[in-house]
């Protein structure tokens, strides 16, 4: 989980220093300081299809999420966290004969990059990277694991601030621990409403306007 938040940190890490605003007109140039114009809040579910190594535990999977990114023109980025329900043999065994089950519980970094900055309709496509626990695991029972998963997606939007309608098609790929045999491919789509916030930021640039 370690490696998670360190490889997340440096996404955020890069992607404010690419979007610092830098005046070319000077000989030396000075970085300005960085701005976002929105904060989303996002929630949504879906349903689809999952894949495992582990052949008992492929079947259906019904997400749940919710998300917080911040934007500035194209660029999306932030945190959230989903929980999975696993409609498989192993996972409905579990549920019925133990007190354990085979949900998952994903928390992530995400970066999207939209089409268009601030339009009623929009598309886009989107990262998630992060980690997961399994089941009734503690997080201090896991120290010593490495689940991982990447997840890519389309985004559509539409809709007039501050709530917006979207859909999420995606593909995404889990490895339960390094070294382990124990992956899996899954396919979803989820449905949901998002609210658009504009930061404090925006509101005094515009007012400014």
């Amino acid at each position: 989980m370690k490696k998670v938040l360190l490889t997340g940190l440096l996404i955020i890490l890069i992607f404010n220093l690419f979007g610092q605003n830098t005046n070319t007109n000077n000989q030396s140039s000075t970085a300005s300081k960085y701005e976002w114009d929105f904060l989303w809040i996002s929630g949504g579910i879906g349903a689809g299809g999952v894949v495992s190594t582990t052949i008992v535990n492929s079947g259906i999977v019904l997400p749940a999420s919710l998300d917080f990114f911040l934007q500035r023109k194209h660029h999306r980025v932030g945190f959230g966290v989903t929980s999975e329900l696993y409609l498989t043999p192993e996972n409905l065994g579990k549920m019925i004969f133990s007190d354990n089950n085979s949900n998952v519980r994903k928390y992530y970094f995400m970066y999207d990059w939209m089409l268009l900055g601030n339009f009623p309709v929009n598309i886009g496509g989107g990262l998630q990277v992060g980690g997961f626990y399994v089941g009734k695991e503690k997080v201090d029972n896991v120290s010593d694991k490495t689940r991982l998963f990447v997840n890519f997606g389309v985004v559509a939007e539409v809709g007039i601030r501050p709530v917006y309608i979207y859909a999420r098609p995606a593909i995404e790929y889990k490895s339960y621990n390094e070294g382990s045999f124990h992956k899996e491919i899954m396919a979803v789509a989820q449905v949901g409403i998002r609210l658009k916030l504009m930061t404090e930021e925006e509101k005094a640039q515009r007012g400014k306007n």
